[in-house]
């Protein structure tokens, strides 16, 4: 009704840097990569892969940027739906808009992130919500129990305290991301620094210990302003 685009799309298949994860998560990360390449190994035991999986986090420790690596690494472009605007004040629209997303996601076989799930899949017992919204987590729970494996199927949430119970248990796995230890906030210091990484390096250690506690994309904001100047 906006007009605005229900899915924006991120092509990295030209290359992406790997997202700076404790080594658990990124290894949780690149099985669900390896099972897409090695297919037919788990088809000759009756195993599928993965379909779809929820992380979980605050906001700016990686969640976006590796469901962006995923995509990019199984060669296929990352489309994100906006649940912002997929939301409508007409009645029972919201879930057409979503039912036509998940038909238009798994005719192409696309890795598809719900982005900030949290925002419309709540808990239906929260009788602060509208009837609409709770019809609308009965249509996501269906769409998702519907998702075959040719295509991926991720969400993300940095508040799990309000989604779905029932949600939880329709993603075959979960991946939790945490604040960064120093030792990631000083290699991601590095990385940001780019091509001055060189002229900042009596500093590196200085900046990752002022940086400490902070998020990733802190970190790249706060590297970024400090090159500008």
């Amino acid at each position: 009704d906006s007009r605005m685009s229900l899915i924006r799309v991120f092509d990295d298949r030209a290359g992406l840097q790997a997202p700076l994860l404790p080594p658990e998560l990124f290894k949780q990360i690149r099985s669900i990569v390896r099972e897409r390449h090695e297919r037919a190994k788990l088809a000759a035991h009756g195993v599928k892969p993965t379909r779809s999986a929820i992380l979980v986090g605050p906001p700016g420790v990686g969640k976006t940027l590796s469901a962006r690596w995923i995509a990019a690494e199984i060669g296929k472009p990352l489309w994100v739906l906006d649940l912002t605007t997929v939301m409508s004040s007409l009645l029972g629209k919201t879930g057409n808009n979503l039912r036509m997303v998940f038909d238009h996601a798994r005719a192409n076989e696309a890795v598809l992130l719900l982005d900030e799930i949290d925002a419309i899949a709540k808990r239906r017992s929260d009788e602060s919500d509208v009837g609409e919204l709770k019809r609308l987590v009965s249509a996501i729970l269906q769409e998702v129990d519907a998702w075959p494996d040719t295509g991926l199927l991720l969400a993300a949430t940095n508040h799990p305290e309000l989604v779905d119970p029932a949600l939880w248990r329709r993603f075959d796995s979960i991946l939790t991301f945490e604040m960064s230890d120093p030792s990631t906030i000083e290699t991601a210091v590095r990385r940001f620094l780019g091509t001055d990484a060189m002229a900042f390096e009596p500093f590196v250690h200085l900046l990752a210990a002022s940086l400490h506690g902070h998020s990733l994309s802190d970190v790249e904001r706060a590297v970024t302003t400090l090159r500008r100047n």
